[in-house]
C-alpha cells in the first residue's frame, strides 16, 4: 500500500488487471506484481543494512573497551614487576644482586603468581 499511495494493490490495481481480456494489461499486472515484489525486497534489505550496521559499530566499540582494558590491566602488572624490583634492591645501589632477587621472588610468591 506505501508504493501505491495507500491504495491496496491487490485489489485496487493488480486483479483488475490481470482479470482484463488484453494481453498488455495482463502483462502489465504481473509487472505490477513484480515490482511491489522488489519494492518490498528493497525496503527490508535496506532496514536490515541499517540493523548490521548498527550490530557491527557496537561490536567495534566492545572490542575497543577490550582492548583497552588488556592495555590497563598489562600497564598493571608492569607496576607491579616494577615495584617488586625495586623492593628487591635492598641495599638501594641500583643493581639486584642474585640473592636479592631470590628473597625478593620468594617473599612475593602470591604476587608473582597473579603477574605470571
Amino acid at each position: 500500500e506505501i508504493t501505491t499511495g495507500g491504495m491496496c494493490w491487490g485489489k485496487g490495481v493488480v486483479n483488475p488487471l490481470m482479470d482484463s481480456d488484453s494481453i498488455f494489461h495482463k502483462l502489465g499486472g504481473l509487472a505490477m506484481l513484480v515490482l511491489m515484489f522488489v519494492t518490498t525486497f528493497h525496503v527490508w534489505n535496506l532496514v536490515l543494512g541499517v540493523y548490521v550496521r548498527q550490530i557491527v559499530m557496537i561490536s567495534a566499540d566492545n572490542e575497543i573497551e577490550l582492548e583497552m582494558q588488556h592495555v590497563h590491566d598489562g600497564e598493571e602488572k608492569v607496576r607491579w614487576v616494577q615495584k617488586i624490583l625495586e623492593d628487591s634492591d635492598v641495599d638501594k645501589d641500583g643493581c639486584i644482586s642474585l640473592e636479592e632477587l631470590e628473597s625478593s621472588l620468594k617473599a612475593n610468591k602470591q604476587l608473582v603468581k597473579e603477574i605470571g
